[in-house]
């Protein structure tokens, strides 16, 4: 009755500070949090199947979420997924169409500077005498102006210097090849274990693996899910009612009990036709 409130969903801050650490912070209402979830959005996902030695804190409210985890998995994840990969994988080869990138890898091809040139040595070759192969038949005015394009790239972001040496986003490329494990995973297993190719991730974070194999590899998994989608035997849709019941028995158990009655559309489509049978003179 009245006028409608405002409904708290999200609340976001970035460089967070808290006891001398920095953190990226979001907060959600429980019933935003249970729709993406049950959308099944990566890294609320990830949330459900954390392992219980790097969680730090836990509420009996998380143990019933926990316990039913399994119940917002369903096949639509394929087409979220895979959707999500795509961006990834978009973002991670835009890269190479930066000017600053762009820039300044040509400066680097024009003066035989190898691309995996770091910021610190050009730093320390000019500043602190640090002798550097590399440099040593460089004209100073040169590595100057090799300096100031960097130090500009990095300003603008700090993954500058990765971007520049693999010509490719390593932190996209990363997250391409973990959307595509969770999909592989919850479409053949029906669960989710968050560590399974951590390594490898890793390995492609810090550049290890190029860009060329990640893509053929993509694409390869690609086809290898649309099979995968066609034959699992997990539900296509989520268990919307039952995720609804968890969602009460989570907010009775942090309010108390909450006389809500859940609309079945199907008992209120028969009680309809059942009224309008009642009215009807034959």
């Amino acid at each position: 009755f009245g006028k409608p409130r405002d409904r708290f969903a999200q609340y976001q801050k970035h460089q967070f500070k808290y006891n001398g650490d920095v953190y990226d912070f979001n907060c959600y209402s429980i019933s935003k949090y249970f729709h993406l979830c049950m959308d099944c959005n990566p890294n609320m996902m990830e949330t459900l199947f954390y392992p219980v030695d790097v969680t730090t804190h836990s509420t009996q409210i998380h143990q019933i979420v926990k316990d039913n985890r399994h119940l917002f998995l369903h096949k639509g994840a394929y087409h979220r997924l895979k959707g999500y990969a795509y961006a990834q994988m978009s973002k991670a080869l835009s890269v190479a169409k930066d000017n600053d990138i762009i820039r300044i890898r040509e400066f680097e091809e024009k003066h035989n500077i190898p691309h995996d040139t770091t910021f610190e040595q050009i730093k320390n070759h000019l500043f602190f005498d640090t002798y550097t192969q590399c440099f040593n038949v460089l004209d100073i005015d040169i590595l100057k102006e090799y300096y100031d394009m960097f130090k500009h790239g990095l300003e603008k972001t700090k993954r500058f210097e990765s971007q520049k040496i693999h010509n490719a986003d390593t932190k996209f490329l990363y997250h391409l090849a973990r959307l595509t494990n969770y999909c592989r995973q919850i479409l053949e297993t029906h669960t989710l274990d968050v560590r399974q190719d951590r390594e490898y991730w890793k390995a492609i974070r810090r550049g290890e693996v190029s860009t060329a194999v990640l893509q053929q590899k993509f694409e390869e998994e690609e086809r290898q899910l649309q099979k995968l989608y066609e034959t699992s035997t997990l539900r296509k849709f989520p268990e919307e009612q039952s995720i609804k019941t968890v969602l009460l028995q989570c907010l009775e158990h942090h309010y108390g009990n909450i006389p809500v009655q859940i609309e079945d559309h199907y008992k209120l489509a028969l009680m309809k036709i059942s009224d309008i049978i009642s009215k009807t003179k034959f």
